[in-house]
């Protein structure tokens, strides 16, 4: 028994490292942008005034995030290697996951940003995905359940699957705003803004409305009964009609008070997108049951359809009304302090609800020493992820043209003890 529940649970620490399922939004290195680089009105559009560049060509080339709420990867080694797990260790395992549920998220882009002066044109791709596994699972796992919780069921309704996958196009501007900056007796002060065309590739969303466990340890009935109630909609391009359409917008102040101090604030993503062609799939199984007295004896598990109870008829799919869904909106505050011309600080604070709802705080240095390998490092705090996570860029100056961008995170994992991985590979040129 204690051998089926470790296999079950390694399963799982595999799956959620691994496998994520299928949220729109930004990388969350994009909430660190140090201001003159184009790739800046993904934050805030105000900055593309700041730039001293005439023209700007830049492209992401890759952009990959895998992130996960539970455990870092020293955690999983040490978990899968143990010989056994006394009680201190589950109760460790337990305290590591934040929120309600074990969750991983999937962040993908890819993209091409032009600048002429104060306009910016951006197309990319991006594919974003949040899956959740209910802690209480867990706990079930490696705790089990008291005699009353074992008669009144568990709830396992924080199980959840989000995502989709769109092409988001946009034209931003930026312009002065003297009287504000005479006002504030600032050297300038600018105001942006950005429109967003998005075009909806695919689109899931699966959530449990109920999901109870209920065990039975008797004489004549070893068995697990089981009811599940939830709703999943999905949408996808060339699917009977699927596909999304949607706007968003971007706007944004940035002021500089000094040559070498900039505040700023801004609201990103403010819009919506019409998903048609939406299958709905409704599924209420009141009565699951699997009986399971092999398997309680130790013995091999041998399926046998009578013993999985239930009825398929309790399953409905069917057409479903086109959906309206509101962008994830990102709202964020910005420094940037620029201590000598070889070195900038950055910082920013912000509510952002992609992948999932959440407050960050990043923190960054730049430094061009030699000016043609400039070095940043940036540290990030968000709160869906219970951790912070610490990232390297490293670039290569040809003249105008920065042959290579590398950014990689998290660097804790050369410790070890991160819980996310990303790598960002860009290239651009700027005169």
């Amino acid at each position: 028994m204690k051998n089926n529940t470790r296999l079950i649970l390694i399963s799982m620490i595999l799956l959620l490292v691994l496998i994520p399922g299928v949220a729109q939004g930004e990388s969350p290195k994009s909430l660190m942008v140090f201001p003159g680089n184009i790739q800046s009105l993904e934050w805030n559009p105000a900055l593309l005034a700041v730039s001293p560049y005439r023209f700007q060509l830049h492209m992401d080339v890759v952009d990959f995030n895998l992130w996960t709420n539970a455990w870092t990867v020293n955690d999983i080694i040490k978990y899968i290697s143990a010989d056994f797990w006394d009680e201190d260790m589950k109760k460790e395992m337990i305290r590591k996951v934040s929120g309600d549920a074990m969750t991983t998220g999937l962040d993908l882009r890819s993209g091409l940003y032009t600048g002429f002066g104060s306009w910016g044109l951006a197309s990319r791709a991006k594919g974003n995905a949040a899956l959740g596994v209910d802690k209480d699972f867990l706990v079930l796992l490696l705790e089990g359940i008291t005699m009353e919780e074992m008669e009144e069921g568990i709830d396992f309704s924080d199980c959840f699957v989000r995502g989709n996958v769109i092409i988001d196009n946009s034209l931003s501007y930026a312009f002065p705003l003297d009287v504000a900056a005479e006002s504030l007796d600032w050297d300038s002060f600018h105001i942006g803004a950005g429109l967003h065309y998005i075009y909806g590739l695919g689109w899931a969303h699966l959530n449990l409305e109920k999901g109870d466990v209920k065990l039975n340890f008797e004489e004549d009935d070893f068995s697990v009964e089981g009811a599940v109630k939830g709703e999943a909609f999905y949408s996808v391009t060339g699917l009977e009609g699927g596909g999304g359409h949607g706007f968003a917008l971007d706007i944004g102040a940035w002021g500089q008070i000094n040559p070498q101090l900039g505040v700023g604030l801004s609201v990103t993503n403010l819009g919506m997108i019409r998903w048609s062609g939406v299958k709905k799939a409704v599924f209420e199984l009141d009565d699951v049951k699997i009986e399971l007295p092999n398997f309680l004896k130790g013995e091999d598990f041998d399926f046998d359809e009578e013993d999985f109870d239930f009825d398929p008829d309790e399953l409905e799919f069917k057409d479903h009304d086109p959906v309206n869904r509101a962008t994830p909106i990102g709202v964020q505050a910005g420094v940037h302090y620029e201590v000598l011309p070889r070195i900038h600080l950055a910082g920013s604070l912000g509510y952002n609800q992609n992948p999932l709802p959440h407050l960050g705080v990043s923190l960054g240095s730049r430094f061009f020493y030699p000016r043609w390998l400039p070095f940043t490092l940036t540290l990030d705090y968000e709160t869906h992820k219970g951790t912070p996570s610490l990232s390297t860029s490293l670039g290569l100056h040809i003249g105008p043209w920065e042959a290579i961008n590398l950014t990689i995170s998290d660097i804790k994992l050369i410790g070890g003890w991160g819980k996310e991985t990303s790598i960002l590979l860009n290239t651009s040129i700027r005169f």
